[in-house]
């Protein structure tokens, strides 16, 4: 019988698996032995020898040693570092994301959170006038073209950066970007998936480069981002602010030290959420599970 654990290691309330969902995992799938790991000890123990992994985009370095690791399913679309790293050594690792399911929330999680630094809410910055400034999407997926949609009638301009124009009506490549160009744009949004290749574009090189009253919006991945580098860029240009709802640590501890700081904003892990995802959720993987199954 083929083994498949279900992470569920989450802190965050919405994010924990339904139990509805693993009962109609299990009914529908009665092939497959699902091990529900609901913590690190269960984690340790419990599914190194399962053959899949199920689980929304955060992962324990455990996983690096599952011996018999052929598949994981990510609830959503961006993939964790840790899997990144193991399939650099693992080239015939299988990964199966969700993109494009939650796009829309996600995209106005990223409005929320601009608007809410144009507001000056909560953050030690002056309102502004959002007619008069320039917005930069970074990203080419279905949350930037909702993103585009948004913004088209918000700012003064808008442009989509990535690496090959999707039919958007403003667009840059990263080979044209450079720090003049960057400097130009009073709030960004990263809205892209987080990968090899998007890694080694989005860091804190990208950061340093923008003017030093941009509002930043990140509502992709925090790994892009270490939290020291944060902390230092974020220390060092007060009028420079940053928002999110990812951060390395969810649910985000009161006394980390980003806190601390009057230009930082996050929420919980929102953008993604709304009422019925976990159906939606379901109904992917179970396609996903009947192709995996068909193919062994």
């Amino acid at each position: 019988m083929i083994k498949i654990a279900v992470v569920d290691i989450t802190q965050e309330e919405f994010w924990k698996i339904p139990h509805e969902f693993m009962q109609d995992l299990i009914e529908s799938f009665p092939m497959i032995d699902f091990i529900h790991a609901k913590n690190l000890m269960s984690l340790k123990k419990d599914i190194e020898d399962c053959q899949a992994i199920i689980s929304i985009p955060t992962l324990p370095s455990v996983v690096k040693r599952m011996k018999s690791l052929d598949s994981i399913f990510v609830l959503g679309s961006g993939i964790p570092e840790v899997v990144l790293q193991l399939q650099e050594k693992k080239e015939e690792l299988s990964i199966r994301t969700m993109t494009g399911i939650n796009a829309s929330s996600v995209a106005d999680q990223a409005l929320y959170l601009a608007l809410k630094a144009l507001r000056a809410d909560g953050l030690s910055l002056s309102p502004k006038r959002s007619d008069q400034l320039h917005s930069l999407i970074i990203g080419t997926g279905k949350v930037a073209k909702n993103l585009e949609d948004k913004f088209l009638s918000l700012f003064k301009t808008t442009t989509i950066l990535g690496r090959t124009n999707k039919g958007f009506n403003n667009f840059i490549d990263f080979d044209s970007l450079n720090e003049e160009v960057l400097a130009t744009y009073d709030v960004v949004v990263i809205a892209t998936a987080y990968n090899d290749q998007t890694k080694k574009l989005i860091n804190k090189e990208l950061i340093l480069k923008l003017n030093k009253t941009a509002i930043i919006v990140n509502v992709a991945r925090a790994e892009f981002f270490e939290e020291l580098d944060l902390l230092e860029i974020l220390q060092s240009n007060p009028a420079l602010s940053y928002l999110t709802d990812v951060t390395h640590e969810e649910i985000y501890p009161a006394d980390g030290a980003l806190n601390g700081l009057s230009n930082f904003y996050h929420t919980p892990h929102m953008g993604g959420t709304y009422e019925g995802i976990w159906n939606d959720y379901l109904k992917e993987l179970k396609i996903q599970l009947k192709e995996y199954l068909d193919a062994k």
